[in-house]
């Protein structure tokens, strides 16, 4: 879930989530299994009509670029961004860019 540089610092985001994660119940396995075995995101956003906006970060091991990011893009007519330093809870690992890139995809859509 998170990246390899939020995992080595002594965040509190980190450990408080891996404490949530760790109270789940067992059942979290049923969803965990059907988004790893899921199709091709790229199939299921067809038809998406308007830009979507993939943020990625460039330390995700769960779905790296080009899954995150440029894929879901080029699926929808959007665009693409990696985050440094942030894994696949990038909103979590690095908030005030995911906030920034969110405000000016905003902006510039139509």
């Amino acid at each position: 879930m998170f990246g390899d540089t939020s995992l080595a610092s002594d965040d509190t985001v980190v450990e408080h989530w891996r404490s949530s994660m760790s109270a789940l119940d067992t059942t979290i396995g049923d969803a965990a299994y059907q988004v790893i075995h899921r199709g091709r995101i790229y199939e299921e956003l067809h038809g998406v009509t308007v830009p979507v906006l993939a943020i990625a970060g460039d330390e995700d091991h769960a779905y790296p670029q080009p899954i995150s990011g440029r894929n879901i893009a080029a699926a929808t007519g959007g665009r693409e961004e990696t985050v440094p330093r942030a894994g696949h809870s990038v909103a979590l690992e690095q908030p005030e860019i995911v906030a920034q890139l969110l405000l000016t995809h905003l902006e510039q859509s139509p």
